[in-house]
């Protein structure tokens, strides 16, 4: 929700509702995605894209918010989300990584969980175009074995978010890539 528009989904729609006169259109259509609207960075919305047909895929988008289309497309490699709705189920290991996101005074953070190594890769991206500003790899110490459990989000606060991985809990600073086993 901005200032003056409501954005929400319904199925393969993404819309779009003037808060003043409450007039609604229909901002994209994409038969093949459902759409979910995340948030708002400039003129861009972005938007997790679920394929429906076929193989299952996750993407996000950006979406200009004024003419409907998209802008950009990122690809998250064959990772599924750890966040609902439609949240990876299983554990992390080779064959699967989650990933989560968040918009950091740095850009679009895309934050995703591997094993073999045990790490977390943080992808931070330009919200107006989608290209990559930076990537680094952050090694999950305190994990032993070839697979853990798919970590949660317990919440955020700014930069940082505190992440329940493994029955500890860690702050990881999406940003600057510190984490810190808090408890």
């Amino acid at each position: 929700m901005t200032d003056s528009t409501l954005y929400f989904s319904n199925g393969n729609d993404l819309l779009a509702v003037d808060k003043s006169s409450g007039n609604m259109k229909v901002l994209l259509t994409n038969p093949d995605y459902e759409l979910l609207p995340l948030a708002m960075a400039g003129d861009k919305l972005i938007v997790r894209a679920r394929r429906t047909r076929g193989t299952e895929i996750f993407q996000l988008w950006g979406v200009d918010a004024a003419s409907g289309s998209q802008v950009w497309q990122l690809d998250t490699q064959g990772s599924a989300p750890i966040d609902p709705p439609n949240e990876m189920s299983g554990l992390i290991d080779d064959t699967g990584s989650g990933w989560t996101w968040r918009l950091a005074s740095t850009g679009l953070v895309v934050s995703t969980f591997q094993a073999k190594p045990n790490q977390l890769v943080l992808e931070t991206f330009n919200p107006a175009t989608g290209t990559s500003l930076s990537k680094q790899a952050v090694a999950l110490k305190n994990i032993s074995g070839d697979f853990y459990d798919i970590p949660t989000v317990v919440g955020w606060q700014d930069n940082i978010a505190y992440l329940n991985i493994e029955l500890n809990i860690y702050s990881l600073d999406v940003t600057t890539g510190q984490l810190k086993v808090i408890y």
